[in-house]
């Protein structure tokens, strides 16, 4: 097995960085410093991970977004499941009205370009659902 790879996932290196960083993810789930979430969630640049009341990827809607405006993030990532799905521009009015610009990625992509967009200390937020 390559380095680097688990059996039913993708985990990362390690490094000395904050919590706030993908450690591991798979199909159900993604481990998120030490702790492994199979719901939708958050990532804020302030709050952390929160749980998220869009449960999947058909309930998301233009109110979905709420919390993650108040952080006034100049980033944010939703996270789509193994597969990339776009959302419709009407459900995204509210962000970018708030100047947030918006890109849809499946769950890999999200991992990564959260932890390296961390990691230039971009003010960045994200979202995932499974489903």
């Amino acid at each position: 097995m390559p380095v680097g790879q688990a059996v039913f996932g993708v985990k990362f290196q390690l490094s000395a960085s904050t919590a706030l960083e993908f450690k591991a993810y798979g199909t159900d789930y993604v481990d998120i410093g030490n702790h492994r979430h199979t719901t939708a969630i958050l990532l804020l640049p302030d709050a952390g991970v929160v749980p998220w009341s869009a449960l999947s990827f058909a309930a998301i809607n233009n109110d979905s977004w709420a919390q993650v405006i108040d952080e006034n993030p100049e980033v944010f990532l939703l996270g789509t499941g193994t597969q990339q799905r776009f959302i419709h521009p009407k459900h995204t009015q509210a962000l970018l009205a708030a100047g947030i610009a918006v890109e849809c990625m499946n769950l890999g992509a999200l991992c990564r370009t959260f932890n390296i967009l961390r990691s230039e200390d971009r003010r960045v937020a994200a979202a995932i659902v499974f489903q």
